[in-house]
């Protein structure tokens, strides 16, 4: 099942067009950051439904994939004090190489995570994310990558 994960984590930045899209720049860091927060909050007025569940995890990975962290070990594996501990550190690189980071963003990414935690399992994550891996690649495939509503 860790497969899946790694290969979602690879996926995800082959269908991301937005500014700053895998260069690990503050652009991509805002963008992203509001992604998460709107993604979640569709979630949660949705019901908790599993369409909106793969849409905040494809942000939480391009959110992994930007500070260097694995998804499924930060979903799946492990400690309270995982994030806090590893993503600081590598915080500190970024701004020690004149890169400007936001902590809310941290702080939203740990609440995501122990939200989803309460709710779904490592086999519910496996299962939105196959789902979402296929939306997206049909999206692609047909030139709908961009654009609203989820009937695209």
């Amino acid at each position: 099942m860790k497969e899946l994960f790694q290969e979602y984590q690879q996926f995800t930045p082959t269908t991301a067009l937005y500014p700053g899209a895998n260069e690990h720049k503050q652009d991509e860091l805002l963008y992203l950051t509001l992604g998460i927060w709107g993604e979640l909050q569709e979630w949660d007025e949705s019901g908790h439904n599993e369409k909106e569940a793969g849409d905040v995890l494809y942000y939480l990975s391009q959110l992994c994939n930007y500070y260097g962290e694995d998804l499924h070990y930060i979903l799946c594996e492990r400690d309270p004090t995982y994030i806090q501990i590893n993503i600081a550190e590598n915080l500190k690189k970024m701004i020690r190489d004149g890169k400007k980071i936001d902590g809310v963003v941290l702080q939203l990414m740990e609440n995501v995570i122990c939200i989803f935690k309460d709710y779904y399992s490592e086999m519910h994550f496996a299962a939105f994310i196959q789902n979402n891996m296929n939306k997206l690649t049909s999206r692609k495939e047909r030139g709908v990558i961009q654009g609203d509503g989820n009937e695209r």
